[in-house]
């Protein structure tokens, strides 16, 4: 999948979301995502990119 194919997939796909549970942190989850899946490198535990931004 290229960056922006998924990209169109996240937009879609945050556009039901947020319709169907406005008050969810979208935005935030989006970020995280986009980190995971744009990155260029595998996290071995995907878990650990989250991390940070707990709290």
């Amino acid at each position: 999948m290229t960056a922006e194919r998924y990209r169109s997939w996240r937009d879609e796909e945050l556009t039901t979301l947020r319709t169907a549970t406005p008050e969810a942190p979208w935005d935030a989850a989006a970020e995280l995502l986009d980190e995971l899946v744009l990155s260029g490198e595998y996290a071995t535990f995907l878990t650990l990119v989250a991390y940070g931004r707990l709290g």
